[in-house]
């Protein structure tokens, strides 16, 4: 079975950094990219749509802006997942399952996705 180039997805800002190298911007699938952005962050571009920004210290901002796509929604599982998250749909609203080990009030429920969610995905 062949592989997807997308397994290789980066999921924290150090993957993300020695994926890219000393380069600012690296294919990583089918339309959808690895470039340095101006606040020294490392985003996951889908098309023009930044949809995950890794940063050094550890968190991770994600959009799907504006674009709630079952191929956003694969991007972003593609990073989500690797941490315990998941975002999927119901009844057309985009819902985000937080893991029960995550150290928030909201740890083991589904809340209401929106647009530039912040998560810290590792300790800087």
């Amino acid at each position: 079975m062949r592989r997807s180039p997308l397994d290789c997805t980066p999921t924290t800002y150090g993957e993300a950094a020695t994926f890219l190298g000393d380069r600012d911007r690296r294919k990583v699938g089918n339309n959808t990219y690895l470039e340095r952005t101006h606040d020294e962050g490392i985003a996951l571009v889908l098309h023009a749509t930044p949809v995950v920004t890794f940063y050094a210290t550890g968190l991770a901002r994600f959009t799907t802006g504006g674009y709630r796509t079952v191929t956003t929604k694969e991007r972003l599982n593609r990073v989500l997942r690797a941490h315990g998250f998941n975002v999927y749909a119901k009844d057309y609203a985009w819902r985000l399952t937080v893991p029960e080990r995550f150290d928030s009030p909201l740890a083991g429920r589904d809340i209401d996705w929106y647009d530039g969610v912040t998560l810290c995905l590792e300790q800087s």
